[in-house]
């Protein structure tokens, strides 16, 4: 009983005390503005009788002025009509005698022109009204608004305790107690709205405010407390609900933020005070949906940031609650609904507030956070047991809130660094899925994300750029395509066999990275795609099972990665080179092509060391086409450097199949053939593209050098297969087309071509190489000498005839 004496005394106090003070208060600060209206209408009076008595001194002063101007006049009109008379120009000397009356008209003629303009602004009483600028009162702001605001305080306080301390006595019966607690809620809402002025506006607010958390209070207290059967949780749902839409339309209508606040935490407390304890996410998800739409509408019409940020903090803590209680395997799908319908109420609330002509900034910040907290949400079920096992649903949330972070980007001018966040996360999204949940049979999916993450954010900055005037695409843009290649290497060192269809992802990420390079002039992403794929190509020979099958899928790989990265290099050297007005392109851009044809012929001397072929003509047929097409290119792009490239590599590959240990002595024509062939390929070359080689040496170096560096692979086979005393002659017989390429380029070459006794003297030097070579392979002891004696003999008769400085350096070694 004490405590409710207390609480009545409380209230008695803040009726007789508290409203006495105010109105006692009122009463000073009107006593005040009243004394101050009464100084101004003094001063006011006291101005004016000052004009009063200013005023005749301006017309008696323009009085003096008629009697000058008949002086004036008679002077004006005297020579007029004297001028028929010649004598009358004599009045000119009187005119001495009115030098001091001239004095006088230069005052009428300066006085009226200014003096007509001063009678208008006579009437500057106008601007007399000069108020001062009104300082804060703080005693009014404490005498009045504090004083409302703690009495409405300390009746809500009191309000609260009486029902408690009914609840603890049992005072009155708890229907009553509720049906009061609601008359009293919206009692003091009516009575807010109805005192809705400018002289009664903190009040009306403060009743409107402690009226909605009293009807929160009353209903929680019937579903919660009293339990009564027609308080079930969908009618205590119901009624919440309402309450939170009457105090946003009141907030609203009464540009009262503090009731919107109210309002907003309320809605926020009512799935958890109403729970059930039973999983529902339509209802709870559907509620906070609306909710939030009610939010982001009503900040669209009033500028309070904070509703947004409110907003934004609830519906975070809501799902976080609902996935520490409720989230289970099968539940996956739910996050992925719940958030992205929050995403996208966000997003349409700052593009509502944009097209208002609002700033719309907070909006934008808690649509990136929230689509940030998305994406994190999403790593968390990666890194966590068989819920994130299912990359659809998880990934899929990722997808949702990098999708945000683009669209944010594309609306916000200074905000592209979202797109840079949302690829960071995407991409440690699938790297700790991967390392998580990779399996054989969910390769292809973890493929698939892989590819649509690193083109949609390789895609997105070239049309962004197109689009929006001003936007540049950034410089670090061409680092998605290697960065996708380098989420292919998990699945690379994680399984144990890789399928062939990982190739094509990896050549369209390369596709990518070739058109990015093209966009933004940048070939760095071009030479890291080219590496990484060289290494992926090493990783899956090494992991290819030793088949005849798995064979040929690899050179079917090889063969369309190496007419790739070649011509896509040639095209991307001819692009740079064209565009002039651009920066100068990098000093190793010549060197891209030779550095993508060496790539798929390192794959092939790979796979020949690990699949041991006993018969080389798959891998050989491939090298033959591969070195075929290079060139090709180097004829078409004018890149006889490319014929180098070509020699270097189909020797290296006849080498490597020797080296191997597989070769079978049964079928020794077969490499012979092989070996044969590619000498023959490459010194033919430049004497079937003269016209595209006349003003180059490489292509006519690696024609020189073609059979002299395939001899030990074709003596090799000889000796093997065909065992015979007459060796020598095999020397002289591969001498025979170099002497009669060398017949032919003494004719098509004039004495005065630049590059005559270059290309000479490496052909000539090689027929001779081939010269010596028959008397040590043929005879024996002093037959070696003799062939020494003979070789010196020769290559001076050459030097002799070509005067070649190269030829001295042979002759020395």
């Amino acid at each position: 009983m004490e405590l409710i004496f207390t609480l009545l005394a409380l209230g008695f106090l803040g009726v007789i005390f508290v409203l006495p003070i105010a109105a006692f208060v009122r009463a000073g600060s009107a006593h005040a503005e009243i004394q101050r209206l009464k100084d101004e209408v003094s001063e006011l009076r006291m101005e004016l009788a000052r004009l009063g008595q200013s005023e005749p001194s301006p017309t008696a002063a323009p009085q003096p002025a008629p009697p000058s101007a008949p002086s004036v006049v008679p002077i004006k009109s005297t020579p007029e009509s004297s001028q028929p008379h010649p004598e009358a120009i004599a009045p000119p000397p009187p005119t001495v005698v009115e030098g001091p009356v001239v004095r006088p008209p230069p005052l009428p003629d300066t006085s009226p022109a200014p003096q007509p303009a001063p009678p208008p602004p006579v009437f500057e009483p106008a601007g007399l009204p000069i108020s001062p600028a009104k300082p804060f009162q703080w005693e009014r702001f404490i005498g009045a608004q504090l004083i409302v605001w703690l009495g409405g305080l300390i009746l809500f306080l009191a309000v609260a305790y009486f029902v408690k301390y009914s609840f603890d006595n049992n005072l009155i019966p708890p229907e009553v107690r509720i049906a009061l607690g609601y008359v009293l809620g919206i009692g003091l809402i009516a009575v807010g709205v109805k005192m809705q002025s400018k002289a009664y506006q903190v009040t009306a607010q403060t009743f409107c405010g402690s009226g909605v958390l009293i009807l929160y209070g009353v209903t929680f207290a019937a579903h919660a407390i009293y339990r009564f059967p027609a308080f079930g949780s969908i009618l205590a749902f119901v009624i919440m609900s309402l309450v939170t839409c009457a105090a946003f339309l009141i907030s609203a209508r009464m540009n009262a933020q503090a009731v919107a606040v109210l309002g907003l935490l309320g809605g926020f407390l009512t799935p958890p005070l109403f729970s059930t304890g039973q999983d529902n996410p339509v209802g709870l998800f559907g509620y906070i949906l609306f909710l939030d739409i009610g939010l982001l509408a009503l900040a669209s019409v009033r500028p309070w940031p904070v509703l947004v940020i409110l907003a934004g903090l609830g519906t975070c803590f809501m799902e976080l609650g609902w996935t520490e209680r409720f989230l289970a395997p099968g539940k996956v799908h739910v996050p992925l609904i719940s958030q992205s319908l929050f995403l996208a109420a966000f997003l349409g609330g700052f593009e509502m507030a944009r097209r208002r002509g609002n700033a719309a900034t907070c909006q934008a910040g808690v649509a990136t956070a929230l689509a940030c907290g998305a994406m994190l949400y999403a790593t968390g079920l990666a890194l966590s047991g068989s819920m994130g096992s299912h990359l659809g649903y998880v990934g899929g949330l990722a997808l949702v809130g990098d999708i945000v972070l683009l669209v944010l980007a594309w609306k916000v001018p200074n905000w592209r660094l979202l797109q840079s966040t949302g690829a960071a996360l995407a991409h440690l999204f699938m790297a700790c899925w991967m390392a998580r949940h990779l399996e054989a049979s969910r390769l292809y999916h973890a493929l698939g994300s892989i590819f649509l993450v690193a083109t949609l954010h390789s895609i997105y900055p070239v049309i962004l750029a197109r689009f929006r005037p001003g936007a540049v695409a950034p410089s670090w843009v061409h680092l998605f395509p290697p960065a996708g290649l380098l989420l292919i290497m998990t699945p690379m060192m994680q399984l144990p066999v890789i399928p062939i269809w990982v190739w094509p992802v990896i050549l369209l990420l390369n596709l990518a990275a070739f058109g990015l390079a093209a966009v933004t002039r940048s070939l760095s992403a071009v030479a890291g795609c080219l590496v990484l794929t060289g290494v992926l190509g090493a990783g899956w020979v090494f992991k290819m099972p030793v088949t005849h099958a798995s064979g040929m899928e690899f050179l079917v790989i090889v063969g369309g990665i190496a007419v790739f990265f070649l011509f896509a290099s040639l095209l991307m050297m001819r692009l740079f080179t064209k565009a002039r007005d651009e920066a100068p392109p990098p000093a190793w851009l010549s060197d891209l092509p030779a550095a993508s044809a060496l790539m798929p012929f390192m794959l092939l001397i790979l796979a020949t060391l690990q699949l041991r072929l006993a018969n080389p003509s798959p891998v050989f047929a491939l090298g033959l086409a591969l070195a075929n097409l290079l060139l090709s290119a180097a004829r078409s792009f004018a890149r006889p450097l490319l014929a180098l490239v070509g020699l270097v590599s189909v020797v290296a590959l006849q080498f490597a199949w020797r080296m191997s240990g597989s070769v079978d002595l049964l079928q020794g024509w077969i490499p012979l053939a092989w070996h044969l062939a590619f000498a023959t390929l490459l010194f033919v070359f430049p004497f079937l593209s003269r016209s595209a080689f006349a003003n180059s040496i490489p292509a006519w170096v690696a024609a020189a050098l073609s059979f002299p560096l395939h001899f030990r692979l074709i003596y090799a086979e000889v000796q093997t297969s065909w065992p015979n005393p007459y060796m020598g002659l095999l020397p002289a017989l591969l001498s025979l087309p170099l002497l009669a390429g060398l017949a032919q380029l003494n004719r098509w070459f004039d004495p005065g071509h630049p590059l005559r006794n270059t290309i000479l003297a490496w052909h000539g030097g090689a027929a001779l190489f081939f010269i010596s070579l028959i008397f040590p392979i043929q005879w024996e002891r002093q037959w070696i000498t003799v062939s020494w004696a003979l070789e010196g003999a020769a290559l001076c008769w050459l030097f002799h005839r070509i005067p070649h400085p190269g030829l001295r350096i042979v002759g020395v070694g």
